[in-house]
């Protein structure tokens, strides 16, 4: 538990089934790579984080039994169990923020939501979410853009620009206390809405202000298999160097 008394959690959601990778096999969160899946990697930033107190994951209910397997083959200690994930990003959210009030998080709790697809956060980015998020009640990890925007509506013709000056790309842990994120799945719910992420969720919620905490080039979301091949390609270029 920190200095603050207050227990901080990781909430890794791992629900895609990753289709746009093309992989037949598994969904793109669980693809191995010299036998470590990218889940594991993603979580052994939280596992080395000193103020992180636990892990939990929302996962397909078909592939919990691999998670926890995994998790204990790698030390993944604190690692707490998996909540089944739902039909959308949504509803994983959900069900993470209700199964952790389940296991008796109070309202208080710092919870850092993260994409499984994310296996580069940094240490730096999580201590940037906490304190953030101690100081002013939650954190958004965003990158400032370096490149010009188009507007299209099919893909092919550009019919606008967007100025970069004030752009960033938000990208995940976004971070909040339990209660706050309970309250914002109850709304969204009442109001028959399915936001895209807990982003845009709280994004639209005009009197909830968001706080912005740097992000990393190195914290890019895997997707498409070019993305599969580049997270590759840095962890072999890590072994090597470390040789």
């Amino acid at each position: 538990m920190t200095a603050e008394n207050t227990h901080i959690v990781a909430l890794i959601l791992a629900g895609g089934k990753g289709n746009r990778v093309h992989s037949s096999e598994r969904p793109k969160q669980f693809i191995e790579t010299d036998g470590v899946p990218i889940i594991v990697d993603t979580l052994s930033a939280f596992q080395q984080h000193p103020e992180v107190d636990a892990i939990a994951v929302v996962c397909l209910p078909e592939w919990i039994e691999y998670v926890e397997e995994k998790m204990a083959q790698h030390g993944i200690h604190k690692f707490s169990g998996c909540f089944p994930s739902g039909e959308s990003g949504f509803e994983s959210l959900c069900h993470g923020i209700e199964g952790l009030r389940s296991n008796g998080y109070e309202n208080d709790t710092i919870v850092l939501v993260h994409d499984a697809v994310r296996p580069f956060v940094s240490q730096q980015i999580i201590s940037g979410n906490i304190e953030t998020c101690r100081r002013h009640g939650n954190a958004i990890t965003a990158l400032r853009s370096e490149e010009a925007f188009a507007r299209s509506a099919d893909g092919l013709l550009s019919n606008g620009y967007l100025s970069r000056e004030n752009i960033f790309r938000i990208q995940t842990p976004h971070t909040f206390r339990l209660g706050d994120i309970i309250s914002a799945c109850e709304w969204a719910r009442q109001k028959g809405e399915t936001p895209q992420s807990l982003y845009t969720l709280m994004a639209s919620r005009t009197a909830f202000p968001l706080y912005m905490t740097p992000g990393e080039m190195i914290n890019f979301k895997l997707t498409y298999p070019e993305d599969i091949a580049l997270y590759r390609t840095v962890i072999h270029s890590a072994k090597f160097l470390d040789k």
